[in-house]
């Protein structure tokens, strides 16, 4: 019984992976461009292809610049002027 729940486990984990691949790209983008480290960005979908992401007192748009499939991106430009969040 393990082996199989560590299988399914594996499983739903690279699945994940794959739907969230271009996110993970995008930690690696913003957490470069706004000088902060990845684990402490904070991600919200705002639209098809487009998401906004705060940390270290910033705050960010960035857009796919071209989808290599509806789930997945792997350019991402950032859209918006380098903006202090509110607090």
């Amino acid at each position: 019984m393990k082996l199989v729940l560590i299988g399914f486990g594996m499983a739903l984990g690279l699945g994940l992976t794959a739907c969230g691949g271009g996110v993970e790209h995008l930690r690696t983008r913003a957490a470069f461009d706004m000088k902060c480290g990845a684990d402490s960005l904070k991600f919200t979908e705002l639209g098809a292809g487009s998401y906004g992401v705060e940390g270290c007192g910033q705050r960010q748009v960035y857009v796919c610049k071209e989808p290599v499939k509806a789930s997945y991106c792997s350019d991402w430009v950032l859209n918006s002027i380098n903006e202090s969040s509110p607090k």
